[in-house]
């Protein structure tokens, strides 16, 4: 603890702060563990592979494409049980700004796949997305770290790095070294991986589960709130306030826990069910276990200990094979595709890790996605000397590279806008728009109306409100009432689009008026219905648009709405007194349009008598005059039946 608290306060909790890595121990698998790695010949026996490579396209990237573009290359065997599932993603990282195309394939080398990616990268591929069991890169090393003898893993970085040389110098069909080639040894793109082993369970099952909560954390039903866990053990307490300022350059102030006599698997089991957007654990590891030191013993955390129920929706794995996709079992899979809230899953093939997150971090934090962060460290820290292979070239990314740490969720106010024309001067509005969820956004308000104008159309807008201005010409707008929308969106935004709507009064109002403004009729219980009609007209400016309502069994009216530019429309109303018992049957028909346009209403009083034979339906009366007409035809029909 003592060497913790000397070092936070040499760094200055500065998370610039440069550490020589020579002298931070190296993940390891434990001699006690019986360390084993698996070897490519076991895996292909394992997984089927064989045959030359077989892409099927489902859906291509068009040409030119509309924003960064990314292809997901699924397993064959998986499409029909996950077709529905990657159409939704699909439409997701549209609204987030990607331009997506999925394929499947099967069969195929490392070489095969590499240059089938090389072409798309020549037509702009940004990413791709690796699912299901898919040939794999291997590298080897013959004496890893000078002391640990022959390695050979699985290395995405080959798939990344497309136009740089990656060469087998012996022959063995495993590459052992990388240079510049035509180009550089950098990677020009992301590559993630969805792995789901037999003993993790059906694969279609998991991947399904997994791109269901990624559709709920797009669209906001999983919350983030920008916490994070830096969980050191041991042998890195020296570099644990170093590890805790990298991670808060993505997440809020995370918490830190790195006293040996406290960092075991009783104590870190229960922080996986409490609510961190993100973990990053230093531990030793295998691919299925964690191996936390106790005084001269290690206190095993084995993936089957891993809670469904673990909350962090990110993980940061410096645990040596903790993501070994070839391994029966590999914990970055367990934490990222089969926990109820996993997302993403940062870590190794191979004993090493990521070191000198800074660039990583900063990105995320920005809003960056984790693809392009990850890139972005390759790019930055430059970490491709023999050394450098030992620590890095097992880095992969488990989960959806596309994601970021959170999305915007936007909100306006007020909630719609309205004006009035005065004297024929345009009306000048505010809308104020912000978005919350930690990081910003880049909001973007358009319109279909020519009367409209924005400025500035697009802004970049975090949780404080930033107003734009709204103008409304009725130079341009059709006279009366008249609305439209305003459309505020944001990539990825989890409520987004916004509709703000938006009204301009120009010139007179519209003004209902109708003929007649009352309606009465008799009939004889049983006999034929009334027809009558109600005339509809805009006595004011524009069009006029209106709905009719009539709620009365046994009342009907035709049309059931209606458009009035100083023109009559005709409405049919028809009583119907079949189902009647004699007396007086009253309804009301309504006349409502949007805006400011009274609703009106007309009363019907429809009257039935038992005998009364020549009745007909009579319109306009009202008050006492419709009293007395009543009262008049009850007692003619009286005398007529005597």
């Amino acid at each position: 603890m003592l060497r913790a608290v000397l070092f936070a306060i040499l760094a200055g909790s500065n998370p610039g702060w440069a550490y020589d890595r020579s002298e931070i121990p190296v993940t390891r698998w434990p001699d006690a563990f019986a360390p084993y790695q698996v070897l490519p010949e076991e895996w292909e026996a394992r997984t089927g592979l064989g045959g030359p490579l077989e892409i099927r396209p489902r859906s291509r990237l068009p040409v030119p494409a509309p924003g960064p573009q990314v292809v997901a290359i699924v397993q064959e065997s998986l499409y029909d049980d996950l077709q529905d599932e990657l159409a939704t993603w699909a439409q997701d990282l549209a609204h987030d700004g990607f331009t997506v195309a999925i394929e499947t394939a099967t069969g195929g080398t490392a070489q095969e796949l590499r240059a089938h990616l090389q072409d798309l990268y020549t037509q702009g591929l940004e990413g791709a997305l690796l699912v299901g069991d898919l040939p794999v890169a291997w590298f080897e090393v013959a004496n890893d770290y000078h002391a640990y003898g022959y390695a050979v893993f699985p290395c995405d970085l080959e798939y990344m790095d497309l136009d740089g040389s990656w060469t087998d110098s012996d022959g063995n069909d495993i590459v052992d070294a990388h240079a510049d080639g035509s180009g550089d040894v950098e990677p020009e793109i992301w590559v993630g991986r969805m792995v789901v082993t037999r003993s993790m369970g059906d694969a279609a099952e998991v991947l399904s589960d997994y791109f269901a909560r990624n559709h709920a954390f797009r669209r906001g039903e999983l919350v983030p709130d920008g916490s994070a866990l830096v969980y050191v053990d041991d042998d890195w307490i020296w570099w644990s306030w170093e590890f805790r300022d990298e991670v808060g350059l993505g997440f809020d102030d995370p918490m830190l826990v790195d006293d040996p006599e406290t960092t075991r698997s009783t104590d870190y089991l229960p922080h996986l069910t409490e609510s961190y957007d993100a973990i990053a654990v230093f531990v030793h590891s295998s691919p299925e276990a964690h191996f936390f030191q106790l005084t001269g013993v290690y206190d095993v955390l084995y993936w089957t200990g891993i809670p469904p129920e673990a909350d962090a929706l990110f993980y940061d794995l410096f645990a040596c094979s903790n993501a070994n996709f070839t391994d029966y079992v590999y914990m970055a899979g367990v934490y990222a595709l089969q926990t109820e809230s996993g997302l993403l899953a940062l870590g190794s093939t191979k004993t090493g890790s990521m070191l000198e997150r800074t660039a990583y971090y900063r990105e995320l934090g920005q809003g960056e996605a984790f693809g392009a962060s990850f890139v972005r460290w390759w790019t930055s820290v430059a970490p491709y000397t023999i050394d450098d292979v030992w620590w890095y070239y097992g880095l992969i990314q488990v989960g959806d590279p596309t994601l970021r740490t959170s999305y915007p969720e936007l909100s306006v106010d007020p909630p719609g806008l309205s004006a009035v024309a005065e004297g024929g001067e345009p009306a000048v509005l505010g809308l104020e728009v912000a978005c919350s969820h930690l990081r910003t956004a880049e909001v973007r308000i358009t319109t279909d109306a020519a009367w409209i104008e924005v400025d500035p159309s697009s802004v970049e807008v975090g949780e404080d409100p930033v107003e734009v201005t709204v103008t409304l010409d009725p130079a341009t707008a059709p006279g009366g009432l008249t609305q439209a929308w305003l459309v505020v969106d944001a990539p990825g935004a989890v409520n987004g689009p916004l509709a703000v709507p938006v009204s301009l009064l120009n010139g007179d109002p519209s003004v209902f008026c109708v003929e007649p403004e009352a309606i009465d009729a008799t009939a004889v219980p049983g006999g034929d219905p009334v027809s009558l009609d109600v005339v509809v007209t805009n006595c004011g400016g524009g069009a006029l648009a209106f709905d009719v309502a009539l709620a009365a069994p046994w009342a009907a009216v035709h049309p059931a709405s209606g458009t009035s530019v100083g023109d009559p429309v005709t409405l049919e109303v028809t009583l119907d007194p079949t189902d009647l018992a004699a007396g007086v049957h009253e309804a009301v028909l309504s006349l409502s349009s949007t805006g400011e346009v009274a609703p009106v209403e007309i009363p019907i009083t429809f009257l039935l008598e038992e005998g009364c034979s020549g009745c007909s339906g009579r319109q306009g009366r009202s008050g006492f005059a419709l009293l007395a007409w009543v009262a008049l035809g009850f007692v003619l029909c009286r005398r007529r039946a005597q």
